[in-house]
């Protein structure tokens, strides 16, 4: 599965496919780098654990890249990455070692 989204032109419709990146994944230290992201678009950046709680939320603009700091999340286990704007919604599997 590719997330992928279409856009429409004049004419045209193109499918454009999300090129945003989590990494390292799995991470062993307490600093995930996220790239791909448009300079020009505001984004809402929340990882929760896999009931759905919200252990961290950072808004990111005017970047093509940004670090995520997990020090504040201890445990080990599966996380959910949600990267929101207005015309995308992106969930990450993101493990921490």
């Amino acid at each position: 599965y590719i997330p992928t989204k279409a856009l429409s032109t004049s004419n045209h419709t193109l499918l454009q496919t999300s090129k945003i990146k989590l990494f390292p994944n799995p991470v062993s230290n307490n600093l995930v780098n996220i790239n791909g992201l448009t300079p020009t678009v505001e984004y809402n950046i929340t990882v929760s654990d896999i009931t759905g709680h919200t252990l961290l939320n950072q808004k990111v603009s005017n970047a093509e890249a940004c670090e995520l700091p997990l020090h504040s999340i201890n445990a080990k286990g599966i996380y959910i990455v949600n990267i929101k704007s207005a015309d995308e919604n992106k969930n990450i599997k993101l493990i921490k070692q």
